[in-house]
């Protein structure tokens, strides 16, 4: 739940907020997931002390949900008092039986009286090697050694990539160096930001300066950009680079330096790693919004951060910022998908929108997409496609007019031409007198008044 005044927000928040909407600034849902662990525990191996945090086990024993169950069921009973003697004592076994009768664990064993015992005491063997297994890991994780073995292998390929690996080297600390799991904390708009960023590499004979993103993915490497576009990395992309920027302020020895755009190391169990960056343009759409190819807009950083900003001083997470200002929800129909099925209705809007386009022309009318769109309720997108349009068909008119002056021009140019070598004959007559200036003046003025009457877009 977000505290007001201590919380942060950070890329996750944002991306919940976009998911779930306001009631996501309340409510806290943990994630866990294979991809999440093997992604933490290849953090943790290029960039922290992986074994401090981590204990590799050798038990290879898959527990059923009700052997968990009774596994809980002893810690509670024994208060976590258990250690490797007390587990190899003949009253751990009776308490572990007497915890099956009570809470009526492994029915169907101890349905026949011959094997009952027997496969109740294996049960319990099971157990005693689990909890023993973990005694030995203490506060550590336990992880298999089958992910283990995967982790360091992405961790070679990681080093050993001509490409990725010299953000994984500190060996020429005088050209390059890599700050690794740095914290980021600054405002934006009057709202705390806090993120980790795995890396920032600084160059210091460009004098240049960025932050990189480790990602392990279970997918291909082209599969990835998908996930990109799903979980929205553009917006992590660009949130570590404002946090780069106050980063810089505080350390003065790096005020000279460029930042340089965000890059995303991808990782993953078959295939070399690669590397995507993001480029300006895309940075600056993520933080001011864009529309999409479908017409649909999309909201950018600024806007996202301004919304979140009204649902916490307003304390309202129940609907979105336009419902409670406006008493209504936008249905924003124009998305993937749905647009080539409405195809057939785009023209008769886009005939509409020209002719009112054409009038507010005429007016001089400033805000015309906005009167188009209030006026016959059509889609922005289908307003800027007739203004598009209109443009087009204003432009290849004008070009017309355009072309009809010059040939205009060339023919008086031609006539003058010939008026001057006609008075060149006439040697009786001065040239002050039958000078053409006032013909040349008339043909300018022409073109300047015609050129006055086009418009310019």
């Amino acid at each position: 739940m977000l505290n007001k005044d201590k919380d942060y927000h950070s890329y996750s928040s944002l991306y919940k907020f976009i998911e779930e909407g306001p009631s996501s600034l309340i409510t806290e849902r943990k994630i866990s997931s294979t991809g999440l662990n093997t992604g933490k525990g290849l953090d943790d191996f290029m960039y922290n002390n992986f074994d401090d945090k981590y204990y590799v086990s050798d038990v290879n024993i898959k527990l059923t949900s009700m052997e968990n169950k009774f596994i809980e069921s002893i810690l509670v009973e024994t208060e976590g008092m258990l250690n490797e003697e007390s587990l190899n004592k003949d009253a751990f076994v009776d308490i572990c039986k007497e915890i099956i009768e009570e809470n009526n664990y492994f029915a169907t064993d101890r349905k026949s009286k011959s094997t009952s015992d027997e496969k109740i005491q294996e049960r319990i063997d099971n157990v005693k090697v689990i909890l023993l297994d973990r005694l030995k890991a203490g506060n550590k994780q336990i992880i298999t050694p089958s992910l283990y073995i995967d982790i360091n292998d992405m961790a070679n390929k990681l080093k050993q990539d001509k490409i990725v690996s010299i953000y994984f080297d500190n060996s020429k600390m005088e050209e390059y160096q890599n700050l690794n799991q740095i914290t980021l904390v600054f405002e934006f708009k009057n709202i705390k930001f806090k993120g980790v960023v795995d890396n920032i590499h600084i160059d210091h004979r460009s004098k240049t300066i960025q932050v990189n993103d480790l990602k392990f993915t279970s997918m291909s490497n082209k599969e990835f950009i998908k996930s990109f576009f799903k979980y929205r990395y553009d917006i992590q992309g660009c949130i570590y680079t404002l946090g780069l920027q106050h980063y810089i302020e505080e350390n003065l020895e790096l005020q000279d330096y460029t930042i340089l755009e965000p890059s995303f190391i991808i990782v993953n169990k078959q295939e070399k790693p690669m590397l995507y960056r993001l480029k300006c343009s895309d940075l600056y759409s993520t933080f001011y919004g864009f529309r999409n190819a479908f017409g649909r807009t999309v909201d950018g950083i600024v806007q996202i951060v301004e919304d979140i900003q009204y649902h916490i001083e307003n304390d309202r997470f129940e609907f979105s910022r336009e419902y409670y200002s406006h008493g209504y929800e936008s249905l924003n129909l124009n998305r993937s998908g749905s647009g080539d099925r409405f195809r057939f209705i785009r023209p008769l809007y886009e005939k509409k929108a020209i002719k009112l386009i054409q009038e507010e022309v005429e007016d001089n009318n400033v805000d015309i997409l906005e009167e188009v769109e209030q006026a016959i309720g059509v889609p922005k997108a289908v307003g800027l496609s007739a203004f598009d349009k209109y443009v087009s068909s204003t432009e290849k008119k004008s070009n017309e007019r355009v072309k009809r002056q010059i040939e205009e021009m060339q023919k008086n140019e031609q006539l003058l031409k010939q008026r001057q070598e006609f008075e060149q004959k006439e040697k009786s007559l001065t040239m002050k007198d039958k000078s053409p200036e006032g013909m040349i003046n008339k043909t300018e003025s022409f073109f300047i008044r015609d050129s006055s009457d086009s418009k310019v877009w």
